[in-house]
């Protein structure tokens, strides 16, 4: 037993560390995987200085980025929906978006903004960004939008496959210059699409 700050920080995160990366046996998906890929990390608990000694890998992957072509529909509106269902305090994942394509800086879509907002998530204060490859590094899942954004996303970096998922069975379609009712709907499939995300992520740190 280790007493003192040193003993309270390693029961901290030895806790921390098994509520979060060890799963009993349970295959949990992120909701319309692609079939190859799925979470299951059957991660043996490990002891408390294992723990500490790991931390640094781990520290910095607590987010999760969605991901689409050019940040200001589709992935912004997936982000501010994650926030609004509660999907960070649940999950214990910070969310993010980017583009494949994105031009920095740019706001969401007015029409973006306005179908989100009539669904609790809040896009006024979103600026676009480019993906890059240090913001895919420190993210814990990459969650695009359509299987092509899966296919281009891990052509251009291989080594985070293991990281990179699809949200839905099918593609979320990009709503960009359609009208508000266009991106009603899509901001309805991502609401539900997101929801089910949260809950199998949820589910994973029981």
């Amino acid at each position: 037993r280790t007493d003192g700050f040193l003993g309270m920080v390693i029961e901290k995160w030895s806790v921390l560390w098994y509520n979060q990366y060890v799963h009993h046996g349970d295959v949990y998906h992120l909701d319309g995987i692609a079939p190859k890929r799925m979470i299951q990390p059957n991660i043996r608990k490990t002891d408390a200085i294992g723990c500490l000694e790991r931390f640094e890998e781990y520290r910095i992957m607590d987010q999760i980025i969605f991901v689409c072509t050019g940040n200001t529909c589709r992935s912004p509106m997936a982000e501010g929906l994650f926030r609004a269902l509660d999907g960070e305090a649940r999950t214990g994942l910070t969310a993010q978006s980017a583009g494949l394509f994105a031009h920095d800086g740019l706001p969401a879509s007015e029409n973006a903004v306005k179908a989100a907002a009539e669904l609790g998530a809040d896009l006024s204060q979103h600026h676009a960004r480019q993906l890059t490859p240090e913001m895919a590094k420190e993210a814990k899942y990459l969650v695009c939008m359509t299987a092509a954004h899966y296919d281009r996303l891990v052509e251009a970096l291989p080594w985070a496959e293991d990281k990179v998922f699809t949200l839905s069975p099918m593609d979320v379609a990009d709503p960009f210059g359609g009208d508000l009712d266009t991106y009603r709907a899509c901001a309805a499939q991502l609401k539900d699409a997101v929801g089910a995300l949260i809950g199998n992520l949820e589910k994973g740190r029981a």
